[in-house]
């Protein structure tokens, strides 16, 4: 007696849904070009929320609908330099310490560390710069630096204007506590990149738990490079260590504070960044210990630009598509290019928000099953019966006993 049997296959599509070359990406935005040459179009947050992460299934086509080859332009690392100062020099004088350093570079200076292995202090400090040491020009004036016991403190000064000095000199008071050792210090340029731009963030819930302060921020869009944090408190005197955290991943973190002493202030309430963010809210952990909240008025934040460059021959509309999970990324010969064009001149192209693709098709969605067979000469067979296919994707067909009284004991001449 044969046995019941049943033969699970997929079934193929019976025509080709792609009916367009872009029928499996969801989105389509309008790119104006407004004349010949090179052109750069900053893509907007909405766009990189709906691409890849790694932008991989953008795709731009020209007027006449024929894809374009296009140069991607990601933010450059926050690469600071910090290297140490060179002939390290310390002047004690009555009631005050003097350090006195040649920079070693002719690079912009951005901001200079001081070094040292003392605890618990707070120290008022000026700060002049000099090409010759003749002349002095006052950089800062008013500034202060510190250290708890708990490793909390601030010894780096940032420069509003960053100039190339050949010399630093800092003078550190000691009229009210004894003077401690400076080991050294280091000086920060950072390389050339893209200003940051502002980004619209907003506190979409705050929890107060286990001596800590956790505040849920919505960056509205995902996959965004976010440079900088930065938080508006009213608080006079605090020292808060804060971390960023997307998931279970922490991706930046800093020691913020904001310290008065005999009317002088100084104050870092910036949190670095510069990281990609793949998901569309992030988590801002502060540290209370045993301290009150902050009183936390807003946050600020910035984001560095994702840039498009691309050839155009003539004016007129064009067109980028997203939102396609499983393209690959194109290989054009113009990313061999993408130094050189980085700092070339440009024409700026315009592009409207995103809008859902008329040409879309899921099923063009589906990935290849690469189970077609070979053509099927049927003279051999002296049976056959019809199939219903219930759709596309994987079924099962229950052998009848009519399939089963005329097929071999193996069931080896069955074709479908």
């Amino acid at each position: 007696m044969k046995r019941l049997a049943f033969i699970p296959f997929v079934a193929a599509l019976a025509a080709s849904a792609q009916t367009s070359p872009h029928a499996a990406w969801q989105n389509v935005q309008s790119v104006t070009v407004s004349g010949s040459g090179l052109h750069r179009l900053d893509l907007p947050p909405a766009t990189l929320s709906a691409a890849q992460a790694g932008l991989e299934d953008l795709r731009l086509s020209d007027a006449q609908g024929v894809d374009q080859p296009f140069v991607i332009e990601w933010p450059l690392p926050a690469s600071t330099r910090q290297p140490q100062v060179e002939n390290f020099r310390v002047t004690l004088q009555p009631q005050q310490t003097i350090l006195d350093m040649d920079t070693g570079t002719t690079k912009p200076i951005r901001a200079l560390v001081l070094e040292c292995a003392a605890h618990d202090f707070v120290k008022a400090v000026s700060i002049e710069a000099s090409n010759d040491r003749s002349q002095w020009r006052p950089l800062i004036t008013d500034g202060m630096i510190f250290r708890q016991s708990d490793g909390a403190g601030h010894m780096t000064f940032t420069f509003a204007s960053p100039q190339s000095w050949a010399h630093l000199r800092v003078t550190i008071r000691d009229d009210s506590s004894p003077a401690i050792a400076f080991t050294g210090a280091r000086i920060e340029w950072q390389e050339p990149r893209t200003a940051p731009v502002p980004l619209d963030v907003s506190v979409s819930g705050r929890e107060e738990a286990k001596g800590e302060t956790r505040l849920r921020l919505d960056l509205r869009h995902s996959n965004l490079f976010l440079a900088e944090l930065s938080l508006r408190v009213s608080d006079a005197l605090f020292s808060r260590h804060v971390s960023v955290q997307t998931g279970p991943r922490t991706i930046a973190s800093a020691q913020l504070h904001r310290l008065a002493v005999n009317g002088k202030q100084t104050e870092e309430l910036t949190i670095p960044v510069f990281t990609q963010v793949p998901a569309d809210e992030i988590t801002l952990v502060i540290i209370n210990n045993d301290s009150p909240p902050l009183k936390i008025e807003g946050i600020n934040a910035t984001r560095d630009p994702v840039s498009l460059a691309f050839h155009a021959s003539a004016p007129g509309s064009w067109s980028l598509f997203t939102g396609n999970p499983a393209a690959k990324a194109p290989t054009y010969d113009v990313a061999a290019l993408a130094n050189d064009l980085r700092s070339a001149a440009s024409i700026p192209a315009t592009i409207t928000l995103l809008e859902p693709n008329p040409t879309f098709n899921k099923a063009a969605t589906q990935p290849e099953t690469g189970l077609s067979g070979a053509t099927l000469d049927l003279t051999g067979w002296s049976y056959r019966k019809a199939v219903t296919l219930p759709g596309n994707g994987v079924s099962q067909i229950e052998l009848d006993l009519d399939v089963l009284a005329h097929a071999r004991d193996e069931l080896g001449d069955l074709r479908l």
